[in-house]
């Protein structure tokens, strides 16, 4: 078994200005797509061999549909510059999988918006009804199609797309992203033994830490 576990987020400044103290508050939603070649887009097995560009585009749009409504975490009220989003004492499952995989690719962005937060099925239609989405559709089949392991490439450039449409949508209505993380591991380097925890993270925008750990084990030493 594996376990990928996101224990705490800080977020230094809410980018919400207020003279009023009470109110220097912000919605918090964050998006979480990790993909490996343990991918939970089954629908992409049926990319590469579609023969019509209609059927790739309904495959896509079967695998938007999941990846969004299964890796956005319910929003956070109320929070305040320096505030710590904190997941018990056990941290929260991201992602789990049978097995110890070989590589791991996270990227997870904390949006604050100053009203009411987009639900997932206005972010799928950002997705799926924007000007970008036909083309991506064609690279991605084509890109499927060239990889050794065309889940789990076609899972991790979703995963990219629907990150940037979604930035976009949140930019157009005023909101912020507070944070951006991209990371990626492989087992031989980074979780030999199937452990890894790292504390006090810093984001690429510098506005957010994150402290999160690797668990994994063997089944068949169980």
């Amino acid at each position: 078994m594996f376990y990928f576990r996101l224990n705490r987020i800080k977020v230094f400044d809410n980018y919400v200005q207020k003279a009023i103290s009470k109110r220097d508050r912000a919605d918090v939603e964050i998006l979480s797509f990790i993909n490996s070649e343990s991918s939970l887009l089954p629908q992409l097995k049926c990319l590469t061999s579609a023969k019509t560009h209609a059927k790739q585009k309904d495959i896509v749009s079967s695998a938007v549909d999941t990846a969004i409504n299964a890796r956005v975490l319910t929003p956070v009220e109320n929070v305040r510059d320096h505030h710590e989003l904190l997941f018990g004492d056990t941290g929260y499952v991201l992602f789990q999988a049978d097995a110890i995989p070989e590589c791991l690719h996270w990227q997870m962005v904390v949006v604050g918006s100053k009203a009411k937060l987009r639900d997932k099925a206005n972010m799928a239609q950002d997705v799926l009804k924007g000007k970008d989405f036909d083309p991506f559709v064609k690279n991605l089949a084509l890109l499927a199609g060239s990889a050794a392991n065309p889940i789990a490439a076609a899972s991790l450039e979703i995963g990219k797309f629907i990150t940037g449409i979604v930035l976009q949508a949140y930019a157009n209505k005023r909101d912020d992203m507070l944070g951006l993380v991209y990371q990626s591991w492989n087992r031989r380097e980074h979780y030999l033994h199937g452990e890894r925890k790292k504390d006090d993270q810093p984001d690429l925008t510098g506005n957010v830490i994150y402290d999160y750990s690797i668990f994994g084990f063997d089944n068949r030493n169980a």
